[in-house]
């Protein structure tokens, strides 16, 4: 395959990737990445955005599905801590609870639940009530 072959491959990855996350992607080639294919990551370590086509290019061509690339930094600090405020909100004023003991291990499940399922742009608090009512079903 030529390099021109796997720009282009590339390229039509990016778009399809795009399209599938309803964004455009416009990272830089610092920016790290983790690959998904419904909801399970293929990857063990972050990768780069080069390793990261190569990686969906990889299924592509062995088993016929693309995964989707998600940047690692798509969701900051501050994203985690109004979820935090939110569960606190719903627990002690919807459901008249203490925040529970395992609250870290809560949030971290729904910080990446709402990334993951919710609009990234428009999320809010019925997304993240969401994720916690899926978050009892896993238990």
């Amino acid at each position: 395959m030529t390099s021109k072959t796997n720009l282009q491959l590339h390229s039509q990855l990016n778009e399809r990737t795009a399209r599938q996350l309803n964004r455009t992607v416009n990272v830089s080639t610092e920016t790290l990445y983790n690959v998904y294919n419904d909801k399970v990551k293929l990857n063990d370590t972050p990768l780069t955005q080069i390793e990261a086509y190569d990686l969906q290019r990889e299924f592509v061509l062995n088993y016929g599905y693309e995964p989707i690339m998600i940047p690692i930094n798509y969701w900051c600090k501050e994203t985690k801590k109004q979820i935090e405020l939110i569960l606190i909100s719903l627990f002690i004023e919807k459901i008249g609870i203490d925040v529970p003991s395992n609250f870290d291990e809560i949030v971290l499940f729904c910080f990446n639940e709402v990334g993951f399922t919710a609009d990234t742009t428009f999320w809010n608090n019925d997304d993240v009530a969401i994720a916690f009512r899926r978050w009892i079903e896993q238990k």
